[in-house]
């Protein structure tokens, strides 16, 4: 049977300048706008959360129940990550109210005396009312030019209070992040976390008001088994503390799914979906299903993702462990080395001790043959020696160095090592040089040390025979 998950979908945001440029995103980042005034009156102390996009859009309403029915799907459980902006402080005065005094406004025009053309005009409108017979006032305005028909006019403006909302003032609010997940706790096999990632407690049951914390998180933020701490109003216990194999957290807090859509106001929404297919074989199949079904989503194979990831950390160990190979090679060879040399030395010292045995009557073959047993001798025990000094060097050089940190980079969107969670950051994993003595490399040190001594040995023991006795009797004169 297959561990975690096989496929993940998702529905990662495009990049862009602005929120503007995708509507979907504008809208959901409106909630980061906070009405003040709503949270309490000034000075009142207040405590908000509010629940951001994590970098994917939510997956269409049923996303997750059609996929399960598609052939060779053997499990899918849905997941929600967020972003939470938490915010506390006093609530600030940010509305001004000014009072303004009764005013009146009197403007007066001067008109200019009237023109030729349009005197006129007025005799001829006059002549043509007196034809009818009929003329009043009305009917002698409507013969004047437009402009002598309004020449001056006053207004009287009431007192009024004007109330004008300013931009918030600086205040004591303080603002922190972290990053939840919505979990279902029934589909606890595959998901953002498992049961598998716990290291403290228990998982979490359906229906209960309850959170996993991950052990960074805890720790930062002094919380604990059995302790309770509230989001946006809820009150949660933590019942269990949790570590993914590797650095990157998906996520500081867990929650039940259900819990998260109430409380972040996305009733049914999920933005990450995990499948787990009945077999290796159908993987495409369902993948490519997937992709007709939700043209815009991004479904991952955990092959590709187990191959990003581990692709870095590997590659990082391998270069870690050759430097290693090559450190303890160079140092026991290097012991080694000396060893010889200094035996070769002192073989050498003793020439003229085997030109007196010469002389004395020891044969040429007996000589070579305590020369070559000596050496070996001393060969072997200078190789050991050998070994056992290089590996305290070894631990020495180590320690001294600085571990290397391998880093993977987060894969788009919620992407995830299947089974074990969203990975949000990158994946990074502290590698210490090793630097050990192996047996094949420790055996090739004791070797070339006897290998040394030997050639050393056979050198002396051939001066040795070849010294004729007289010479050596002089030497020792």
């Amino acid at each position: 049977a297959s561990v975690g998950s096989d496929l993940l979908v998702t529905r990662a945001a495009q990049s862009a300048a602005s929120t503007s440029a995708n509507p979907e995103i504008d809208s959901q980042m409106q909630s980061v706008v906070t009405d003040l005034s709503k949270l309490g009156n000034p000075g009142d102390h207040f405590v908000h959360d509010f629940f951001l996009p994590s970098g994917e859009l939510p997956l269409p309403t049923g996303a997750a129940a059609l996929i399960s029915q598609m052939p060779g799907v053997a499990q899918v459980s849905g997941g929600l990550t967020l972003q939470v902006v938490h915010q506390e402080g006093t609530v600030p005065k940010i509305v001004a109210e000014l009072q303004q005094a009764a005013r009146t406004f009197t403007v007066q025009q001067s008109v200019a005396p009237l023109t030729a053309a349009e005197q006129s005009q007025i005799q001829t409108c006059v002549q043509a009312a007196q034809q009818s017979g009929h003329i009043d006032d009305a009917t002698f305005t409507k013969c004047l030019p437009e402009r002598f028909r309004s020449t001056s006019f006053t207004v009287t403006i009431p007192a009024q209070t004007i109330q004008q909302v300013v931009n918030p003032p600086q205040t004591d609010i303080r603002s922190t992040s972290f990053t939840i997940g919505g979990v279902d706790p029934a589909q606890n096999a595959i998901g953002i976390v498992t049961p598998a990632q716990v290291t403290a407690g228990r998982f979490l049951e359906p229906g209960l008001p309850e959170a996993l914390l991950a052990e960074g998180y805890a720790q930062q933020h002094h919380l604990a088994l059995g302790q309770d701490f509230v989001i946006n109003g809820t009150r949660l216990t933590v019942v269990g503390l949790v570590k993914p194999p590797l650095a990157g957290q998906a996520a500081d807090v867990y929650v039940p799914l259900p819990d998260l859509q109430k409380l972040s106001d996305r009733s049914g929404l999920v933005n990450v979906v995990l499948v787990r297919a009945a077999s290796a074989g159908d993987v495409p199949r369902i993948s490519a299903e997937i992709h007709a079904a939700f043209p815009d989503a991004q479904v991952t194979a955990s092959t590709d993702i187990a191959a990003q990831v581990s692709g870095s950390l590997v590659d990082a160990r391998n270069l870690v462990d050759r430097t290693g190979r090559w450190l303890a090679a160079i140092v026991l060879v290097a012991t080694s080395s000396i060893t010889c040399m200094l035996m070769l030395a002192a073989v050498g010292r003793r020439v003229r001790e085997l030109g007196t045995l010469r002389a004395i009557g020891w044969s040429s073959a007996l000589i070579v043959r305590q020369v070559m047993g000596e050496s070996l001798v001393i060969g072997l025990l200078g190789g050991i020696f050998g070994v056992a000094l290089a590996v305290g060097v070894l631990d020495a050089v180590v320690q001294m160095l600085p571990p290397l940190q391998a880093v993977a980079p987060p894969s788009s969107g919620a992407s995830a090592l299947f089974g074990m969670g969203a990975i949000t950051h990158p994946l990074s994993q502290t590698i210490r040089l090793q630097a050990s003595a192996s047996p094949t490399i420790a055996g090739i040190a004791v070797l070339l040390a006897l290998l040394g001594g030997l050639l050393a040995g056979g050198g002396a023991a051939a001066r040795a025979a070849r010294l004729r006795p007289s010479d050596a009797l002089r030497e020792l004169g």
